[in-house]
């Protein structure tokens, strides 16, 4: 077997950025929202706190909500109006500056994105 048939393309890519109103491409006038916000699909696996709150709220099953305009739309808004009673502002709950890694593995691309902030266990 030849040593080109057993050779495999790696490589990887790291950048950290700032999230609220970021460009989506370099030099394009499409922005990421100037604020987070949880849709209702984020919560998936925790459907049996869901399914209580789709009882209380009256929600529907689906994700999307196509009336909205904003800059969120079409994702339908976890909790409604009580989001930011619960969650707090979106510019002080979520993360605004996040690492992104992207490796390749031959013709394969695996994107890593962490889920949760870290805390400090010891101080």
């Amino acid at each position: 077997m030849p040593d080109s048939a057993m050779m495999a393309v790696v490589e990887s890519r790291y950048l950290e950025a700032d999230l609220p109103d970021a460009p989506i491409r370099p030099g394009g006038s499409e922005r990421l929202c100037p604020g987070a916000e949880l849709g209702t699909a984020s919560g998936t696996a925790l459907a049996i706190i869901l399914s209580l709150f789709d009882a209380l709220l009256g929600t529907t099953d689906s994700d999307v909500d196509p009336d909205r305009r904003d800059c969120q739309a079409p994702k339908r808004k976890m909790l409604g109006i009580l989001q930011r009673l619960l969650v707090g502002d979106a510019r002080t709950s979520f993360p605004t500056h996040a690492p992104f890694a992207l490796l390749r593995v031959d013709d394969t691309w695996l994107s890593l994105v962490p889920a949760s902030r870290p805390s400090m266990q010891a101080r």
